[in-house]
């Protein structure tokens, strides 16, 4: 009796240590694992640090080019100003150049006009009229001048005042205009013309005399005005320079 219960004591106490040895085991695989898990915890710890450390870099290297490419854009930008601001120097000194040339040329061409004036008869060849046009009461010379085989349209207006008579032609006046040139410019021009009955007895015919000036100097006017039909009147007269 004694025998089996130590026996079966025996039995008992060996499972009881190889359970205590098993639970040892476990308990250093626990030991184990835990020491895994805190060390995988510390790596992936230090990993999200360097991560965020890298995504900090990366928005600073960011910003960093953002801030360069604003710079480039502002220096693109100073040195497209600049460079249009050259240009325009640039072509505003050529402007000047070429208009500096132009008005050369041009007082040239007006020296040469005023030289051949100075030699020549100019024949003017027009009509004398009225109108009233846009409410301006006006009396109008116009036609076109001559020099040889040189010619040009030229005019010559006087304001009539509301106390004179618009259709009593011709009146003598201050008449003022301007002839096209052979070199396409414009000059101006004023007259003072004389408008006397002529001593040949023909009717309606009248001797003109006159006086003006212009840019190219002081001339004289002579000539004659003889009515054609209704109250228009031809004038022929001739132009001389006395004073170039």
């Amino acid at each position: 009796m004694v025998t089996q219960v130590g026996l079966a004591g025996c039995s008992e106490i060996a499972a009881a240590k190889h359970n205590l040895a098993t639970a040892g085991e476990w308990a250093a695989d626990a030991e184990k694992f835990a020491q895994n898990a805190m060390k995988k915890v510390e790596e992936e710890r230090k990993y999200l640090q360097s991560v965020e450390e890298k995504w900090k870099v990366i928005d600073v290297d960011n910003e960093d080019d953002q801030q360069k490419k604003k710079k480039q854009k502002t220096n693109k930008e100073l040195t497209s100003s600049n460079r249009d601001n050259l240009n325009n120097k640039h072509n505003h000194f050529c402007g000047d150049q070429v208009e500096r040339k132009n008005q050369k040329v041009a007082e040239e061409k007006r020296n040469c006009w005023r030289q051949e004036l100075s030699k020549a008869t100019i024949k003017l060849n027009g009509t004398l009229s009225f109108s009233d046009r846009h409410n301006l009461r006006k009396h109008v010379i116009k036609g076109k001048w001559e020099i040889g085989t040189l010619t040009g349209p030229f005019h010559l207006t006087r304001t009539i005042a509301t106390a004179e008579t618009l259709e009593d032609l011709p009146k003598d006046g201050e008449y003022y205009g301007s002839f096209s040139s052979i070199y396409g410019y414009v000059i101006k021009e004023r007259a003072k013309l004389t408008f006397k009955p002529s001593n040949d007895g023909i009717k309606d015919t009248f001797v003109v005399n006159g006086r003006g000036t212009n840019e190219c100097g002081m001339f004289k006017l002579t000539g004659s005005a003889k009515r054609n039909t209704g109250k228009k009147y031809g004038i022929s007269m001739h132009k001389k320079y006395f004073s170039i």
